[in-house]
């Protein structure tokens, strides 16, 4: 399936040299010390006779999107320019007349959080197991799926999680059919699983669910899509979808979504063997220091436990002086997002990075990701409650008026109605990068 249709389509036109009396305002512009810029600009374009509209596609877009869609074995497939963040608030908008409240686990994207928000729509928590402090998708009370009330939509589940597990899509699927609910699905990090992890993939079992392409796939970053099997939900779909989207989507990305999809599809066995065996360099590299692989499904992804013999961000520092980033380290753990286009000259980089860490003691920090907390009040209830500020250290024993949290991983530490204890305050106060944190001011119920 060599066909592109949009790239072709904006190539095609970038080549023409047509003069453009068209937004955007750089006219394809090759001229000036703009570095990279001067290749872009060109296929940079908009809505034009030809090129289609994402909004109501009939043409180029439409021909990607029926692709992609026999490709992810589902009914519709919309290509998002706004990441996985668009997918999920449109995904929640389009079911949120169905009911009033909706399964979800603590360790959900902050995205999802402000969709029920958004709709005033309550979560119903999954309670989920602990493993070396971080929450995985084996929930202690899924038989909650087995006997949903008149209120409940259905469940929302990340899958596969920020580490790489899978929920028992199955199960959930089959529970909630019965009683004639809707299962949607995060799947923000398993673009791949179309083609690498068949039975983990969503579209057996979702009525609608978010790959985030360009998380895994060869796509540029907020190339994502939205899928629906369910043809019920469509039209609510492409009115969620119109009231959050931009109306001027950038082409760019929407052929980067195109080819990732399909550049997915027509990657040998060759290519995945050597990317096999390049994985398996540095997994081999990493279990020879002593270290521990976190147990995952996704082979795209390497989860090092360090087991307190080296600090996570002391290594991470140690690998940036050598050119060498992560996607997420924090005092026990190391995150390494892989794709088939790692090659074994990094492979062997990598491994040698590690090889040379020195062993140390992790500090005496050692926080977790993930903290079960006491609830004192609904979610909904404490996001419309009256709050106010108060200092970060301040606040033990008050009542979480607004979700926090560290990025990555992206999913709150504490969310509303739960009560601050210690070892939240002293997981904001240890991270550089969260949200809900303002100035070392945090928000809470107000307290009369």
């Amino acid at each position: 399936m060599k066909k592109r249709h949009i790239a072709d389509c904006i190539n095609k036109y970038a080549q023409s040299g047509a003069v453009r009396l068209h937004m955007p305002g750089h006219k394809g512009y090759r001229k000036g010390n703009y570095g990279f810029l001067k290749s872009v600009y060109p296929v940079d374009i908009t809505e034009l006779s030809f090129s289609d509209n994402l909004a109501a596609p009939t043409g180029i877009i439409k021909s990607a999107e029926d692709d992609i869609a026999r490709l992810c074995s589902c009914n519709r497939a919309h290509i998002l320019t706004g990441g996985s963040t668009l997918g999920v608030l449109a995904m929640v908008c389009a079911v949120k007349n169905r009911g009033k409240k909706l399964i979800i686990s603590k360790s959900s994207h902050k995205s999802v959080y402000n969709a029920l928000k958004l709709f005033n729509i309550e979560p119903v928590f999954l309670q989920e197991d602990l493993s070396c402090g971080l929450p995985s998708p084996n929930y202690l009370n899924a038989n909650i799926v087995e006997n949903c009330d008149n209120d409940v939509i259905g469940a929302l589940l990340t899958s596969p999680d920020y580490f790489g597990r899978v929920s028992d899509l199955q199960y959930f699927a089959s529970n909630l059919k019965k009683q004639g609910k809707l299962l949607l699905v995060d799947g923000a990090h398993g673009g791949h699983f179309a083609r690498t992890f068949n039975n983990g993939y969503p579209a057996k079992y979702a009525d609608i669910w978010v790959d985030g392409a360009h998380k895994t796939l060869n796509t540029l970053t907020q190339g994502a899509l939205l899928l629906v099997n369910n043809e019920e939900l469509e039209d609510e779909v492409e009115n969620a979808l119109n009231i959050f989207s931009t109306s001027s989507p950038n082409y760019i990305i929407m052929a980067s979504v195109e080819n990732g999809v399909k550049d997915l599809f027509e990657l040998s066995e060759k290519r995945l063997n050597a990317f096999e065996n390049n994985k398996k360099i540095i997994e081999n590299s990493i279990l020879d220091r002593g270290f521990s692989l976190l147990k995952c499904d996704d082979q795209f992804k390497i989860t090092v436990d360090f087991c307190a013999k080296v600090n996570g961000i002391k290594a991470q520092e140690e690998f940036e002086k050598q050119n060498i980033f992560v996607e997420l380290a924090c005092d026990r753990f190391m995150l390494l997002m892989l794709s088939p286009y790692i090659t074994k000259v990094q492979a062997l980089k990598v491994a040698k990075a590690f090889k040379g860490l020195k062993l140390q003691m992790g500090s005496e920090h050692f926080g977790t990701l993930f903290i079960e907390l006491e609830r004192k009040l609904s979610y909904i209830n404490a996001i419309n409650a009256q709050s106010e500020l108060i200092d970060l250290r301040e606040c033990a024993g008050r009542i979480c008026a607004e979700n926090a949290g560290i990025f990555p991983p992206c999913y709150p530490v504490i969310t509303a109605g739960e009560v601050f204890d210690n070892r939240v305050i002293d997981q904001l106060l240890h991270n550089k990068s969260t949200f809900g944190v303002f100035d070392k001011q945090v928000k809470v119920v107000k307290e009369f």
